[in-house]
């Protein structure tokens, strides 16, 4: 078994909960959702604290650890190229609004997903060993949720679902 050590030390303010939905899958049991359920979220405690800056960072490099982590070498070569695009969008848009410290936090927050890329792939083999699989079998939604919802106005789970559907 692989300690929790091992494989969750990662992720510090975002992505955790996707990291644990992930880990338990590959552990063999199913993750699911109650679309009954109705969460609260008063604040946020923790943001609150921090510097935009560092929110920013870990935000933009949790992201990249979670798919150099998890997604296939196939599945990656398709979805990393537009990632960074994307996220190279984000600098000069946070620069247009005048958000500098967001900006470099971006940027900082890739470097620190390349830096960090050798120990990230000794995880991601750890993984595929104890797995026995590159892919977990996981319904993935296809799109950019980011243009779904800003551009396309699907702000609930249902409506993404609904689209996600549409398209298969």
């Amino acid at each position: 078994m692989i300690s929790s050590d091992t494989l969750s030390v990662d992720f510090v303010l975002y992505r955790e909960d996707l990291d644990l939905c992930w880990r338990i899958n590959l552990a063999g049991y199913r993750v699911a959702y109650t679309p009954t359920a109705c969460v609260y979220h008063y604040g946020s405690y923790t943001f609150g604290n921090l510097r935009n800056s560092l929110r920013f960072f870990y935000m933009h490099r949790d992201n990249f650890y979670l798919l150099l982590k998890y997604q296939s070498a196939r599945k990656l070569l398709s979805i990393l190229p537009t990632r960074c695009l994307f996220e190279l969008f984000n600098v000069p848009y946070a620069l247009w609004k005048n958000r500098s410290s967001e900006a470099f936090s971006i940027i900082k927050g890739m470097a620190s997903a390349l830096r960090n890329l050798p120990m990230i792939l000794s995880k991601r083999k750890i993984i595929r060993a104890f797995s026995g699989t590159d892919q977990p079998n996981l319904r993935i939604y296809p799109r950019f949720v980011v243009v779904d919802y800003f551009l396309l106005g699907k702000k609930t789970y249902k409506e993404l679902y609904a689209a996600d559907k549409r398209s298969s």
